[in-house]
């Protein structure tokens, strides 16, 4: 989600920080190491972001300083064009705009830059267009407390729509207990660790909201 919102931000250059500062020597971190690490190759072959890592909280704070320096001289000499649209319907709408508004102002070598206010992108970022029924599904299961975005997308990969997961529980509940039914669905989860493990109160609340009749 993060990500996602980066990205239709329509900021040029993203920089992406992770600061391991005591964290490194964590046992439950040592043992996500693998995941970690895929995660953060994500960030730059399919997100496209510039990921930087440091060891040592002393260690951010000298590249942000650094990259302060090098924003102040970067635009120094540019004049900027501050995008600020009165009326726009969706999110993707103003991100074309903004882009067409760099084709034609930032070609060529022109000592021009668009750029758009925060509350601007802010709003931009709460118009959608109508979302899929799996989207609705996500936002959904997430008002249920305790749940994450992580555990959310790994229930959704197994009942891809509500309506599946309503069947699963009247096909599978006929004549078991409360109990029976939240450990039923916990050995579909059995095999996950770390962030994606579900708890027994979560699965709980989840054939609360969507099993219990």
């Amino acid at each position: 989600e993060q990500k996602a919102r980066l990205k239709n931000s329509g900021l040029a250059n993203v920089y992406y920080l992770v600061e391991e500062s005591g964290i490194a020597d964590n046992r439950l971190v040592g043992q996500m190491r693998g995941t970690l690490k895929t995660a953060m190759a994500s960030v730059v072959t399919v997100s496209r972001f510039r990921l930087q890592r440091f060891r040592r909280i002393d260690d951010t704070v000298e590249w942000l300083r650094c990259m302060s320096e090098v924003l102040a001289r970067r635009y120094q000499g540019l004049r900027l064009i501050l995008l600020k649209p009165d009326c726009f319907d969706t999110r993707d709408e103003y991100l074309r705009m903004l882009q067409d508004f760099r084709a034609e102002f930032e070609r060529g070598g022109r000592s021009y830059e668009c750029v758009h206010k925060y509350s601007v992108h802010q709003a931009a970022m709460t118009k959608t267009t109508m979302m899929t029924v799996r989207e609705m599904f996500i936002r959904m299961l997430l008002l249920i407390k305790g749940m994450t975005l992580e555990k959310a997308t790994l229930l959704q990969s197994r009942f891809p729509v509500p309506r599946r997961l309503i069947e699963y529980f009247l096909e599978q509940g006929a004549g078991k207990t409360e109990h029976e039914m939240v450990v039923l669905i916990m050995d579909l989860f059995l095999d996950q660790h770390g962030s994606k493990k579900y708890t027994r109160a979560l699965l709980r609340a989840i054939y609360e909201v969507w099993g219990r009749e």
